[in-house]
């Protein structure tokens, strides 16, 4: 039942005990297979650092990699200053989601592996001032922004991108409002006694606002459902890191509980805990709620996540056979209606000598000049005009 692959194991299981126990067996050779292994497990920042902290041999190739995930961290923590500067200079509620706000549960000397940047938005109204604090970085809307109304407000996540050096790919930067999205038709709106426990992370002198603990663990169990069960050795790590940190279960659960909604991440994280102890990972007993959390949605719930189902089965079938009749037919399907129902629709920016087809421009969204469609489907060439870096709008 474990999903660790077995050349990763012996870098691993070091890992699971407090910080100066268990060391890593120096007759262990990190050979190319077992670097390889703990590159899939998204745990090879974490591996590697423990080992060269030991003062244990590294090949070229091992050295290599530590070395490139070092400046991938260095260039995120700028990335994450910059962003959450300005944002708070523009006086935008906000804290940093995952990342490296997980990673301050790890024990001291720890490393946690991470990719991008996740900042969360209080109001949702909020969201054009921040796209906007954040143009002056170079950041830009990369893909469809997703939005839906919430009895707590607008819901809405946005993908970023920014062009950086030393990360081999551009520099991602998601935004989501009022709570950590389940999936495209439910989200976990954080309560007010959840922002009144943000505390502020010092990265490269900059105030980073992070949750505590027990909403820390919240949301880790609802980035959990994305994975459908399919987990990764660094949740683990991450469950670990939280159990050790002292989380509140109990406190974890209630929080959970309350939130019909959610009962999805309380399952998920019951089966990583149960995916824990096979493995060997040293974790604590859940509480009852989470090891036994099976309720089912309530019924608008799952009518939403029905008709959002049922609406991409249908685009995916037509345009198969009929591309430019499909486009034609989603850009008149009654966005206002469809949003006013709590479902998701696509706001798109506008490019340039192009419109984006039917929909109609969401108020509530706040984006002047951008169109919203129930399904991302534009004409041929749309994308590329439309997702573009700010120095290349006018070109």
């Amino acid at each position: 039942m474990s999903i660790v692959p077995p050349g990763a194991a012996p870098f691993l299981r070091p890992l699971y005990g407090a910080d100066d126990e268990a060391p890593p067996d120096p007759a262990v050779v990190l050979d190319g297979a077992a670097l390889d292994a703990l590159k899939e497990t998204k745990a090879a920042y974490t591996a590697l650092h423990a080992w060269a902290a030991r003062s244990l041999p590294l090949d070229a190739a091992a050295r290599a990699e530590l070395d490139r995930l070092r400046t991938r961290e260095a260039v995120l923590d700028r990335e994450l200053a910059a962003a959450s500067g300005h944002l708070t200079a523009a006086g935008i509620e906000h804290v940093l989601l995952r990342g490296h706000a997980l990673g301050t549960r790890y024990p001291p000397g720890r490393v946690r592996q991470y990719n991008d940047v996740d900042l969360l938005l209080r109001d949702g109204s909020a969201l054009p001032a921040a796209l906007t604090a954040l143009r002056p970085l170079g950041y830009f809307v990369a893909r469809p922004v997703v939005c839906r109304r919430d009895r707590a407000g607008l819901w809405a996540g946005a993908a970023l991108n920014r062009r950086v050096e030393g990360l081999g790919h551009p520099m991602y930067l998601d935004i989501t409002t009022l709570g950590p999205g389940l999936d495209r038709a439910a989200a976990l709106p954080l309560p007010a006694g959840a922002w009144a426990g943000v505390r502020d992370l010092t990265v490269l002198g900059t105030a980073v606002p992070v949750l505590g603990s027990t909403w820390q663990a919240v949301v880790f169990a609802v980035e959990l459902v994305e994975r459908a069960g399919a987990f990764i050795v660094r949740d683990l790590l991450d469950l670990l890191a939280l159990d050790r940190g002292g989380t509140d279960w109990d406190a974890v659960a209630a929080a959970l509980g309350r939130a019909p909604a959610a009962a999805a991440a309380a399952t998920a994280l019951a089966e990583l805990h149960v995916l824990a102890r096979a493995t060997g990972v040293p974790v604590g007993e859940l509480p009852v709620p989470l090891r036994a959390a099976r309720a089912r949605p309530p019924f608008p719930l799952r009518g939403r996540r029905g008709a959002v189902r049922t609406l991409d089965r249908l685009v995916a079938r037509a345009r198969a056979h009929h591309p430019a009749r499909t486009r034609r037919a989603v850009a008149h399907f009654p966005v206002r209606a469809w949003f006013a129902l709590g479902l998701p629709v696509f706001v798109l920016p506008p490019a340039a000598g192009r419109k984006p087809p039917g929909g109609a421009v969401l108020r509530a969204v706040g984006l002047p000049g951008h169109r919203a469609l129930v399904y991302p489907l534009v004409p041929p060439g749309y994308s590329r005009a439309a997702f573009v870096p700010p120095a290349e709008e006018q070109t």
